[in-house]
């Protein structure tokens, strides 16, 4: 079975650029570490063998996981816990594939066993934090394609960690590895667009969306979809805050609530997403 050098490989190359972060869990205590590519190797020497390690298969430009600093996005990937289902692990890998020649999914390029279940991974070309809306709208399909199969929607976001091959999930006490890599293959994000998405381009899907009305030239299109208006809207109320020295007294409680909702639609894991609440809920003088 291939190892964590392998899956490492798969992932990152001389392409890559910003922080990979892997994290290690023992009892109470967490260990981060964040490296370039070029020191990714020494980290996952040092961790082989470690019960409950995970890394972050997009990168960060800053040493902070979140998926407003996300770097560049490497993979699309889904995790599924199938214990509770009791499913074989061989049994969904079985479905996932004739999912995929049935032409729902793209071919995955890699598989490990997690040691409760199974992590399914989509290599793509790298592109940068802009693609945004793309990477998250792919990974929602591939959750609603796979949901059925035990797909967690948990582990969609951007900044979402997974198990370390080559080393021991606590719950299950047995080794995570790697059971298929396939360094032949690599995904555009955009061509998987157009192919599962409907996506139209740019030129075409202008011509299609723009409306004049009569006297008022009114134009109304669809570049924008939810994911990217959500965006906007966390955007929009970071800079009002920040143009205001976080004074917004009167109006506190609906940008938190506003600033929350908005946010969770990108941020699915719930610990990240309340760290993040509670960070700029105490930026407020």
């Amino acid at each position: 079975m291939s190892n964590a050098t392998d899956y490492c490989k798969h992932l990152f190359d001389e392409t890559t650029d910003g922080y990979i972060q892997v994290i290690r869990l023992e009892d109470k205590d967490i260990k981060i570490y964040n490296g370039k590519n070029e020191e990714l190797r020494e980290i996952v020497e040092v961790v082989k063998g470690d019960k409950d390690v995970f890394l972050a298969p997009n990168t960060m430009y800053r040493k902070q996981r979140r998926v407003q600093n996300i770097r560049q996005f490497r993979a699309l990937f889904q995790d599924f816990d199938l214990v509770e289902l009791g499913y074989e692990k061989a049994e969904v890998v079985y479905a996932i594939w004739i999912l995929h020649h049935e032409g729902k999914i793209p071919e995955p390029t890699m598989v490990t066993d997690s040691g409760r279940g199974i992590h399914v991974y989509w290599r793509i070309e790298n592109a940068p934090y802009g693609a945004l809306n793309t990477w998250q709208e792919l990974q929602d399909y591939l959750y609603y394609q796979l949901k059925h199969l035990g797909a967690d929607r948990k582990s969609t976001d951007g900044a979402r960690v997974l198990r370390l091959p080559s080393t021991i999930n606590s719950k299950s006490n047995t080794e995570c590895k790697v059971l298929h890599i396939n360094n032949e293959l690599e995904h555009s994000m955009y061509d998987l667009r157009e192919k599962y998405l409907s996506y139209k381009p740019k030129q075409l899907q202008f011509q299609e969306a723009k409306t004049i009305k009569a006297n008022n030239k009114v134009i109304s299109n669809q570049f924008f979809n939810s994911y990217s208006l959500h965006i906007a809207r966390i955007e929009d109320i970071e800079t009002l805050c920040k143009l205001r020295n976080y004074d917004m007294k009167g109006i506190r409680n609906a940008l938190v609530h506003c600033y929350t909702y908005w946010k969770g639609i990108y941020t699915r894991d719930l610990d990240t997403l309340e760290s993040e609440v509670i960070e700029f809920n105490n930026s407020f003088i």
